[in-house]
């Protein structure tokens, strides 16, 4: 348990106060104590919260009823009357969260105060859904609410509830801009609980962030909150058993600035919006740091463009194999002995050497074979930056280490940037399972939901929707032609946009968002196109998206957490029509995409427009399904060739479920490896 000194509700917070915690306190879990779903304990743990869900449920719903109960009375009370209840629940909520199982009647107040401060401050009162949600993830579960049931909204009630109780609350966002969106949006509530809220993004001056952490309630990426952990983790691991911490805390405030947060106040509370982008799509890539290595030293010395000369010799499939979901590329044994016959006389060091040749020449054969130009990365004013591709946006501060970003400068015929090495490693899944408590919500988790709880022990709660659905779904298109499909897609956005309904295009890359935007360029379709070469106005592309007769081509941007409203001339016409021009990997950034129409009971309408030259099918596609689909097209079955697709789409998602359990297993190995310098960190 956190004790430090509150400020008192109502008043405006103090942002360089500072919160010393307990001496003994050190926040972080093991992250071996969730046992894989594989072994007994494993199952053990997954029958005891199966065996407790249905009793979860049923305090959840006499929560409702406490809460819905005070509603009456606390409309009544004025704003110091609301502050005297949040200081008599302050103590209550600090001994409920202390306790292994929840009890309604502990947090059913509290709830209902923050519902209505939130009504008066900001203008939304949250629904019995919505607190239903909140109980769930209260209890370290996720939440799966679907698309537009205000999942943001949610993120109030718990964080507000942990907040008072003393704990550090980190609210996870998937991007920069719905962290910023959320915490300016909701932070009058939070301010109004005397609690201190702030903000972490890209933008975030590195010598302000520890003050921020220092907070009761961050929102932030999961990108800095975990690079931002590894950080300190590199710059602390000489320190062993907190010992510099324990004694910087007995030391007066003034005395000791909060320079190592992590330590200071560890891991204990994260609400992670769209958890299943964050915990489960993410999870493959391992996080890195690394650093410039100095240019006379051997790895400054390597000559890049003759490594990715000899890589381009060799022939794919029978000196070397590509295996996509890996993202990695093996050389054969008649690979190896071309490379022999390739290496020169006057070559240097590094492609004699043949450990190291070998690890260079398939990191150019990476470079060349598994990543593509606007699709993995950008090329701007002779700079190659890398996009995120799970939220489609580029990483302007990030490098790819190894030698890879330099080879992809080759490959472009950009300047080579110094080389990096690697001096911090972590994955997300190791990171997040250090938490004491993981909450979550998302409109898409059951899919995944073995997968959450054999990784990170968290169940997964179904959220009844506040007002019937009313998203529609219009025939589905299969075209033999990618060329096909974008004629087909011109000619309805025109029928559509002559109709005055708002039109949202998804597509895959940054490639194929352009190709879209020619297309309704070429008819005289005014559009705007939001992808990783043209986000500077998000905010205000969103704005308009939902207006008569507006078109949006956008990549997977506009996909998770934007909210596209609709005015009472676009609902009464049918709402958003969404047009899926092609099928992600994983079937869920799919419903993701659907999501951005019919929500909260808003008209809407889907419509997929696919061809069997798709990405999907044309460079990852499983040789027989391929064939089977073609033939299928030929003999007329449409439906039979799609189900082809979508079976190529399992077995991509299969794919990097094996790569992440590998990447795990993988990491706890080096880390065991390494302990004696405290893991791989």
């Amino acid at each position: 348990m956190v004790s430090f000194e509150r400020p008192n509700p109502g008043s405006k917070p103090r942002p360089n106060q500072k919160r010393r915690p307990s001496v003994l306190f050190y926040g972080n879990r093991n992250d071996d104590a969730i046992a894989p779903l594989y072994s007994l304990r494993g199952m053990a743990s997954m029958l005891v919260k199966t065996a407790q869900t249905p009793f979860v449920r049923r305090r959840g719903r006499r929560l409702i009823r406490r809460a819905a109960a005070l509603a009456p009375e606390l409309r009544k009370e004025d704003r110091s009357q609301l502050d005297e209840r949040i200081i008599r629940l302050t103590p209550v909520l600090a001994q409920a969260m202390g306790q292994e199982r929840r009890e309604d009647r502990d947090f059913a107040e509290i709830f209902a105060v923050i519902r209505e401060l939130s009504d008066r401050l900001i203008g939304l009162r949250h629904y019995d859904e919505q607190m239903l949600a909140a109980w769930y993830m209260l209890n370290g579960s996720i939440a799966e609410m679907r698309t537009g049931e205000g999942k943001t909204l949610v993120s109030t009630l718990v964080a507000g509830a942990v907040g008072l109780a003393g704990m550090p609350v980190h609210v996870i966002t998937v991007n920069d801009y719905l962290a910023e969106r959320d915490f300016e949006f909701l932070r009058p509530v939070y301010e109004a609980l005397g609690l201190r809220v702030g903000v972490i993004i890209n933008q975030t001056a590195q010598k302000d962030r520890p003050g921020l952490y220092n907070g009761d309630v961050i929102y932030t990426t999961n990108k800095e909150l975990a690079f931002d952990y590894l950080r300190e983790k590199i710059q602390t691991k000489d320190y062993s058993g907190a010992l510099k911490y324990k004694i910087n805390k007995l030391l007066p405030v003034s005395e000791a600035p909060l320079a190592y947060p992590f330590a200071e106040r560890g891991l204990e509370f994260a609400i992670i919006d769209e958890v299943d982008s964050v915990l489960i799509d993410e999870a493959r890539t391992p996080l890195l740091i690394s650093q410039e290595v100095e240019e006379d030293g051997l790895s400054g010395s390597i000559n890049y463009h003759r490594v990715f000369e000899v890589a381009l010799r060799l022939e794919k499939g029978a000196d070397f194999t590509v295996l996509e979901a890996e993202r990695i590329v093996e050389i054969t044994t008649r690979g190896q002995k071309q490379l022999e016959a390739l290496v020169e006389p006057g070559d240097d060091f590094w492609l004699k050497a043949i450990n190291i040749r070998n690890f260079l020449i398939e990191q150019a054969l990476v470079a060349e074979h598994l990543f593509s130009a606007d699709q993995h990365y950008l090329v701007r004013d002779d700079t190659v930056y890398i996009i995120d591709e799970n939220t489609g946006r580029v990483m302007e501060d990030r490098r790819w280490s190894d030698g890879l970003h330099q080879l992809v400068e080759v490959k472009e015929g950009v300047p080579i940037t110094p080389a990096r090495v690697t001096v911090g490693q972590l994955t997300y899944q190791r990171f997040f399972r250090r938490y004491r408590q993981l909450s979550g919500m998302t409109g898409t988790a059951r899919a995944a939901a073995l997968e959450f709880m054999g990784i990170y022990g968290l169940r997964v709660f179904k959220v009844p929707t506040h007002l019937p659905d009313r998203r529609a779904y219009a025939p589905r298109r299969l075209f033999r032609t990618r060329q096909q499909k974008l004629d087909y897609i011109g000619a309805r956005v025109k029928a559509l946009h002559s109709e005055g309904l708002p039109v949202l295009i998804g597509a895959r890359t940054v490639q194929n968002s352009a190709e879209i935007s020619a297309a309704l360029t070429a008819i005289n379709i005014k559009h705007a196109v939001l992808n990783a070469t043209q986000d500077e106005d998000e905010a205000d592309v969103v704005a308009l998206a939902g207006q008569p007769g507006s078109v949006l081509v956008a990549t997977s941007i506009a996909g998770r957490g934007t909210d596209i409203k609709l005015d009472e001339t676009t609902a009464a016409r049918g709402g958003l029509h969404v047009i899926a021009s092609e099928l992600f990997d994983i079937a869920r950034v799919d419903a993701q995409l659907q999501g951005r129409c019919g929500r909260q009971g808003d008209p809407g309408r889907v419509e997929l427009v696919l061809s069997m030259q798709d990405d999907l099918f044309l460079r990852k596609a499983n040789p027989f399904l391929r064939a089977l689909a073609g033939v299928l097209m030929t003999v007329g079955w449409a439906g039979g060739a799609y189900g082809a697709m979508k079976a190529q789409q399992l077995l991509a998602q299969f794919r990097y479920g094996t790569a992440r359990r590998r990447l795990l297993e993988r990491d706890k190995r080096l880390s065991d490896t390494f302990a004696f310098t405290g893991g791989i960190e």
